[in-house]
C-alpha cells in the first residue's frame, strides 16, 4: 500500500510528463509552422520574382516590336521587390529572335524566355502540305507529316492516311479517323510565302535553258535527263510526260503545268519546281524538294511521291490530294527553308511568338 508521500511523487512525475510531452508536441508544432511559413515565404519570394521575370519580359517584347535594332537593358523598374532586373535580346540566326527576361531578389531568380519569329509565313515549311485556302485529301493517299490549310481541311473517304497531326484555322472534317495525330482546331492563320523568279530567272539565261514557249519547253525535257534551272516564261499551258523524264535542278513556269511522270529533284537551295499557276501531278510522278505554285495544286492517278513539301500559296490555291499519292516530308526544310533560292523575306506580319519557356 502507498503512502501519501509516494503518491504525491507519482503525481508530480505524471504531471511532469504531460508538461514534458506538450511542451515537446507545442515545440514541434511551432517548428512546423516555422517551417511551412518559410516555405510561404520562400513561395511567394519565387512567385514575386516570376511576375517581375514575366513583366521584364513583356517590356523586352514591346520594345523589340517597336525597335528591331533592341537588344535589351537593365530594367528601368524594379518589380515585386526585385533587387535587379534585366531584359536580353538575342538573334539566334534568321528569322528567329530569343527576348528573355530575368528578376532576382534575396536567394531567388527567375528568368523566362520567349523565341519570336520575324517572319511567320515560315511556318509554311513546317508542314508536308501546306494550303492557303482549302486542302481535301481522298484515295489512298498517304501524308507523312503534318498537314495545314487556312480554310478548312476535308477527307473524301476512309482510306486516305495523315501520318502526323492536322492544323486548320477552320474546321477539319476528320468522320473517318484518317488523322493518325491530333487535329487542332482555330490555330492562327498562317499567310503564304512567296518565292521570286528573278534568281532562276538569272541561273536559267546563265544556263541557256530560257523557254519562249511551254511547247520548247516540253521538246526540251519530254524523256530527257536534264540539269540545271529550265525557265518556260509564257502563260502556255505546259504538259511534261515520259516516265524516263528527269530533272536535276529546277522547273519554273509561268502558264498552268501537268507533270505526268518522271523524276524532279531540287538542287542546292533551289526549289524543285515553281509553278505560277495551277499544278497538276499524276502518272507515277516523283519530286524530291520543295513544290511551290501560286495556284491549286492536285494529284491524279498513278503512285506519285513528293519527298519535301508542297506550299499551295496565291490567291486561288488549294490542295487535292487524291490516287496513290505519298507526300514524304523532310526534315531538314525546317532548318533549310531560309536559304531558300527567291524566298521573299519580307513579312507582312507583325513577329509572332512560336515558344515560351522558363530557365
Amino acid at each position: 500500500m502507498r503512502t501519501s508521500g509516494e503518491s504525491g511523487v507519482i503525481t508530480l512525475f505524471v504531471v511532469l510528463g504531460a508538461g514534458i510531452f506538450a511542451l515537446g508536441t507545442a515545440l514541434t508544432l511551432a517548428t512546423g509552422i516555422l517551417s511551412e511559413v518559410r516555405k510561404s515565404g520562400n513561395t511567394a519570394q519565387g512567385d514575386r520574382m516570376f511576375y517581375a521575370a514575366e513583366a521584364n519580359l513583356s517590356e523586352g517584347r514591346y520594345q523589340y516590336l517597336n525597335n528591331d535594332t533592341y537588344s535589351g537593358a537593365l530594367s528601368a523598374g524594379l518589380f515585386n521587390s526585385a533587387s535587379s532586373s534585366d531584359i536580353t535580346v538575342s538573334d539566334i540566326g534568321w528569322p528567329y529572335v530569343q527576348v528573355r527576361g530575368s528578376a532576382s531578389g534575396g536567394d531567388t531568380i527567375r528568368a523566362t524566355v520567349h523565341t519570336l519569329t520575324v517572319f511567320p509565313e515560315g511556318q509554311a515549311f513546317n508542314h508536308a502540305v501546306y494550303s492557303e485556302n482549302d486542302l481535301t485529301v481522298g484515295g489512298s493517299a498517304q501524308i507523312n507529316g503534318s498537314i495545314f490549310a487556312n480554310n478548312g481541311i476535308d477527307f473524301t473517304g476512309s482510306n486516305a492516311e495523315i501520318n502526323g497531326d492536322a492544323y486548320s484555322p477552320d474546321d477539319i472534317d476528320d468522320q473517318h479517323d484518317n488523322v493518325n495525330g491530333e487535329s487542332f482546331e482555330g490555330v492562327d492563320p498562317i499567310s503564304p510565302p512567296t518565292i521570286d523568279s528573278t534568281p532562276y530567272l538569272a541561273q536559267a539565261t546563265a544556263d541557256g535553258t530560257v523557254f519562249a514557249s511551254g511547247a520548247a519547253l516540253e521538246s526540251y525535257l519530254n524523256n530527257q535527263t536534264r540539269s540545271g534551272v529550265l525557265y518556260q516564261a509564257t502563260s502556255d499551258d505546259v504538259h511534261i510526260s515520259g516516265s524516263n523524264t528527269e530533272l536535276t535542278g529546277s522547273l519554273v513556269s509561268f502558264g498552268n503545268t501537268r507533270i505526268q511522270g518522271g523524276t524532279f529533284s531540287g538542287t542546292d537551295e533551289y526549289a524543285a519546281v515553281v509553278i505560277y499557276g495551277d499544278l497538276e501531278i499524276s502518272g507515277g510522278t516523283t519530286i524530291n524538294g520543295v513544290v511551290y505554285a501560286t495556284g491549286s495544286v492536285a494529284f491524279g492517278s498513278g503512285n506519285n511521291t513528293v519527298n519535301g513539301t508542297i506550299i499551295a500559296a496565291g490567291g486561288v490555291s488549294a490542295a487535292s490530294l487524291t490516287g496513290n499519292t505519298t507526300i514524304n516530308y523532310d526534315p531538314d526544310l525546317a532548318t533549310v527553308w531560309p536559304d531558300l533560292t527567291g524566298l521573299n523575306t519580307t513579312s507582312t506580319e507583325e513577329p509572332k511568338v512560336i515558344y515560351w519557356g522558363e530557365e
